[in-house]
This record gives structure tokens, C-alpha cells and sequence, in this order.
């Protein structure tokens, strides 16, 4: 019983210093929650309310505002060619053409009246001109003729100094002649004569014949002597010029030898030689007989010869009068042949003017220069045109361009290649995309330029044109209409970026203040880079997610002091109540 009260009283103690713990806990957490709500409420009522930004990555982009008038690619206005008539409008606005398609009809019958003219004078100088060549052909086969016969006298001199020698050669065959027959003469009153040459060759010959004979025999002799001393001389009984006169002595017996044989056939025909001449003696009457007809023919033949000399003399005394005949044929040569020079001259400037009329007259079509879309007629049928009114308006829809004035200063940052943004001017208008295209190399008066500000006000500062082209058609921007253009001269793409008015200097060197993770201000040192016209670009000192406060121009901080965020359009305090 004792032993069961006892533990009943220990219970009871456990219990009762469990709730007095529980109590001190309690009170232990409700005095630090009050001591902290103290702290953080003064902390809280002294704490300075700025904005702050996030900072975050994004894009910074330096651009160029202007505005300027949608048009059409190769957009052009067609103008008259001169002070004509409009017979017929071919086309309408909207109307879709093709490069070379005839879009208007001119009239104007005195250009039509001219061309026909301008043909009738050019067939007529053809004709002209042809006559012309006919007398060229003509004067030059007369001047042919005559250098034929020019080249006669040539001819007939060559023939006079021809029959001159032919002449002198008969002259000398008479004399021949005459010596022959006076030969056979002779030769019929001496047979006598002959036979006794006859028979003193023959002795001639056979005492020749002997002497062959006897210089065989001294050969012979030499010889065998030779042969005997050539014995002796080589036993050594004799002296070698011994040989050496003996070998020259045989020699001069060969070549007597020879000698004398030739001596016997030399004889020997012309004793051959005589006879015969003995048989033809036996005729001397027929020898004369030929002499004297050939002598005849020699006669008859020179005083022909003669008569055919005479003849070539008197003909050759025309040559003066050919010479004349020569130098007027190639006069009149020259003459046609500069007529036809002049005749083609002529030709060729009537068809120059034949040309230039038939262009003229083509300009009363007015072609399509570009395949494109029409965007204005202003001429209708019948109406008279002035040189230089425009007539139609055409551009190629497949391209749209944008023509800016862009200032001088601003002009010079303009590259070609540089991305644009488009806009309608006007609230909710689409944006659209394109590139620099074009930038004139020089400026231009800013009154003959159509570009305006953003602000609406014109500048009488010269301008530098500029061509922006949209990458893609739009199909809905009016060509003629006003838009606005940024170009993008520069761009740094995601980086951290804060605005301007957030960077403050100490000495010249930039930072900005953030907000610590105890709500506290702190001064952070930073990089800048490229600087836009409301953010700039920080290099280093900041990261994605850093809290800056915006102290704006009357607000001074100091490192540690509290921040918090202040509601939109709440006033900055004053440096008294910091």
C-alpha cells in the first residue's frame, strides 16, 4: 500500500515539472517574439522607400529614329515623251503587267507623216545611188578597154624589136647562102685536087702505121733491159738511179706508143673523112642548085620581113593618142566613184534619220520598263500631254522599300547591312523588319527632302537619303504612306543591363547601389559597356538577379542604411528625412 503511494508521488512530481518547463518554454518564446517585433518594428519605421530594379540580361541597341515614305521596288513615274495626245489608256491601278507590255497609245500623225516621207527619200537616193554604181561599173570597163590597147604598143614595140632581129637574121642567111653556093663552085672545078689529097693521106696513114711498129720494138727492147737491171740491182751490182733511168726510158716508150697510135686513127678518119667528100663532088650541079634556091628564100624572106617592120612603125605611132584616151577614162572613173561615196553618204544620213523618227514614233507606246503593279493612271483617253507630265505610276510589289533623310550626324553611323524596325505611325501599328540598303555617299538640301522627324517638325539642316528594304513584302503598307524607321546601329545582345540613372560616380569611377539580402544599401563598383539612350550595359560588379536601387538625383545614401521598396508613385524623400 505504502509502496503504491509512492509511486502515485513520483507521477505527480514528473507531471507538475513537466508543465513547469512547458511554462518556461513558452515564456522563453513569447519574450524573444516580442524582443525581435521590437528590434524589426524600429528597424522597420527607420528604413528608406526607393524603387528597385532586377537587374536582368536582355538587349542594349544605339539606334536612329526617322520617318520616312513607303514605295515599291524599282518604283518609278512614266512621263511623255513629248507634247502628244493620249489615244488610249491600256491599263488600270492594280492592274498587274509584265516587263515591255504596253500600257498607253499616243497620237501624233505629224511624226506618222514625217516617217512616211523620210521612206519616199530614202528609195529615191537607193535608186539614185544605184545609177551612181552602174556608172561606176561603166567608166571602169572603158578604162579596162583603154589600158588593153595601152598594152598593145607595149606588144607592138617587143614585135618591132622582134622583126628587127628577125630582119638582121635574114639579111645574114643570104650571105650564108651566097657563101655556099660560091663553095659548091669551087668544089665542082677541083676533083683533081681531091684525089691527090686522098692518096697523100693514105701514105700518111701507113707511115704512121710503121712508126707504131717501131716503137713496139723499142718498148719491147726497153723493157727486157729494164728487167735485167732490176736483176742486178737487187744482187746490189748496180747503183739504184740506173734502175731509176731505165724505169723513166720504158715510160717514154709507152707514151711514144700511144702517141703514135692516136697519130694512126686520126689519120685514118680523116682519110675517111676525104673519100666521102670525093663521092659527093661526083654531084656539084645539085649542090648549086640548092644553093641558088636557098638563096632565093633567103631574098623573099627579108623584104618580107621588111614590109611587116615598116608596118609595126606606123602603128606604134598611136600610142599618144592612147595616152590620152587613158587619162581621160580614169578621170571619169573618179568622178563616179566619189558620186557613189557621195550617194552612200546621204543614204546612209537618211536612214540615221529614218531611226531616230521610227524611235520617236515608237515612243507613242508606253511600255511597262519593269515587270510590277500599276499604282496610278493620270491620263486618260484624249487628253493632251505636256513633255514631261507623268503618266503612270508602276512599282515591283515583290519589294518594298522605305526612303529616309537621315541627318548628317546620325548618317555617318549608317552602314549598309544594318537592321531596321518599321512601324505604321500610329497607335497599335505591327512591326516589321528590314535592312539598310542604300545610303548616298552625299547630303542634300533639307528643303528638297521629304524626311521629318519623329516630332513631326521639318529641318532645313541638309539630309542624307537612305534606303531601308522591309525582308519581307507586307502586302498592306501603302506605297506613299509615312512610317517610322529605327535603324540599329549598334547592339549588345543578353547582357546584364540596368538603367542609366541607376549608375552614380565616385571620382570618376561608376557604380551602383544594391540591396543586400538584410535589406541593407550597399555601394558595388561596376564595368560599363555600351551605353543606349535609357539603359547601359554592365561589363562586371552585377549578376542576373542583384536588387539596385534608384536613389534618383535628391536622394543620398549611405552603405548599411535600410531600403525598402517603394510603392509605385510615391515621392522620393529629401535629404532631411534620410
Amino acid at each position: 500500500m505504502a509502496s503504491t503511494q509512492i509511486v502515485k508521488s513520483k507521477k505527480r512530481l514528473q507531471t507538475g515539472l513537466k508543465l513547469l518547463l512547458s511554462s518556461g518554454l513558452l515564456a522563453l518564446l513569447g519574450g524573444g517574439g516580442w524582443w525581435f517585433y521590437i528590434q524589426n518594428s524600429g528597424k522597420s519605421s527607420n528604413a528608406v522607400a526607393l524603387p528597385i530594379m532586377t537587374a536582368d540580361r536582355e538587349n542594349i541597341e544605339i539606334t536612329i529614329n526617322e520617318s520616312g515614305a513607303m514605295q515599291l521596288g524599282g518604283q518609278r513615274d512614266l512621263k511623255s515623251p513629248g507634247e502628244v495626245t493620249v489615244d488610249k489608256v491600256l491599263v488600270k491601278v492594280g492592274d498587274t503587267v509584265q516587263a515591255g507590255q504596253r500600257l498607253l497609245v499616243l497620237r501624233n500623225k505629224e511624226q506618222q507623216n514625217t516617217v512616211a516621207n523620210q521612206d519616199l527619200a530614202i528609195r529615191k537616193q537607193k535608186q539614185t545611188l544605184a545609177r551612181s554604181q552602174e556608172k561606176v561599173t561603166e567608166a571602169r570597163d572603158k578604162l579596162a578597154v583603154v589600158q588593153q590597147e595601152l598594152r598593145q604598143p607595149v606588144k607592138q614595140e617587143f614585135d618591132i624589136r622582134k622583126a628587127e632581129l628577125e630582119l638582121t637574121r635574114s639579111r645574114e642567111k643570104i650571105i650564108e647562102a651566097r657563101q655556099k653556093l660560091a663553095t659548091a663552085k669551087e668544089e665542082a672545078l677541083s676533083p683533081a685536087k681531091q684525089v691527090f689529097d686522098i692518096q697523100k693521106a693514105e701514105l700518111d696513114l701507113t707511115r704512121s702505121r710503121e712508126k707504131i711498129t717501131e716503137t713496139k720494138e723499142k718498148l719491147a727492147v726497153a723493157q727486157r733491159e729494164l728487167k735485167n737491171l732490176e736483176i742486178l740491182s737487187q744482187k746490189g751490182f748496180i747503183p739504184g738511179d740506173e734502175l731509176v733511168r731505165q724505169q723513166a726510158s720504158v715510160r717514154d716508150a709507152q707514151v711514144t706508143v700511144r702517141e703514135a697510135e692516136f697519130d694512126v686513127r686520126t689519120k685514118t678518119i680523116d682519110l675517111q673523112r676525104q673519100i666521102l667528100e670525093a663521092k659527093r663532088a661526083t654531084e656539084p650541079q645539085t649542090k648549086i642548085l640548092e644553093a641558088q634556091t636557098a638563096l632565093k628564100d633567103a631574098q623573099s624572106d627579108l623584104n618580107s620581113k621588111t614590109l611587116e617592120f615598116q608596118r609595126l612603125k606606123i602603128e606604134n605611132k598611136r600610142q599618144t593618142e592612147l595616152q590620152e584616151k587613158l587619162l581621160s577614162a580614169r578621170a571619169e572613173v573618179r568622178n563616179a566613184e566619189s558620186d557613189v561615196e557621195t550617194q552612200i553618204s546621204e543614204l546612209q544620213k537618211l536612214a540615221l534619220d529614218r531611226k531616230n523618227l521610227e524611235t520617236q514614233v515608237q515612243n507613242n507606246f508606253v511600255t511597262a520598263p519593269i515587270t510590277g503593279k500599276i499604282l496610278n493612271v493620270k491620263a486618260k483617253n484624249g487628253d493632251g500631254i505636256k513633255s514631261g507630265d507623268i503618266l503612270i505610276t508602276l512599282g515591283n510589289p515583290s519589294q518594298e522599300l522605305v526612303n529616309l533623310q537621315i541627318g548628317t550626324l546620325d548618317a555617318a553611323k549608317v552602314k549598309v547591312g544594318q537592321l531596321a524596325k518599321i512601324k505604321v505611325i500610329g497607335p497599335n501599328s505591327q512591326e516589321y523588319t528590314g535592312k539598310v540598303q542604300d545610303v548616298e555617299p552625299q547630303a542634300i538640301s533639307g528643303e528638297g527632302g521629304s524626311g521629318t522627324s519623329l516630332g513631326g517638325g521639318s529641318s532645313s539642316q541638309a539630309k542624307v537619303p537612305a534606303t531601308v528594304l522591309l525582308d519581307k513584302p507586307t502586302r498592306t503598307l501603302i506605297p506613299g504612306s509615312q512610317v517610322s524607321v529605327e535603324i540599329i546601329v549598334e547592339q549588345r545582345k543578353n547582357v546584364i543591363a540596368v538603367n542609366l540613372e541607376a549608375v552614380q560616380r565616385d571620382e570618376g569611377e561608376p557604380f551602383v547601389w544594391i540591396r543586400d539580402n538584410q535589406g541593407k544599401a550597399q555601394k558595388q563598383k561596376v564595368t560599363l559597356g555600351l551605353e543606349a539612350t535609357t539603359k547601359v550595359e554592365i561589363k562586371s560588379g552585377l549578376k542576373a538577379g542583384d536588387k539596385i536601387i534608384l536613389p534618383g538625383t535628391d536622394t543620398t545614401l549611405e552603405p548599411g542604411k535600410a531600403v525598402k521598396e517603394a510603392p509605385p508613385d510615391v515621392p522620393q524623400p529629401t535629404p532631411e528625412k534620410l
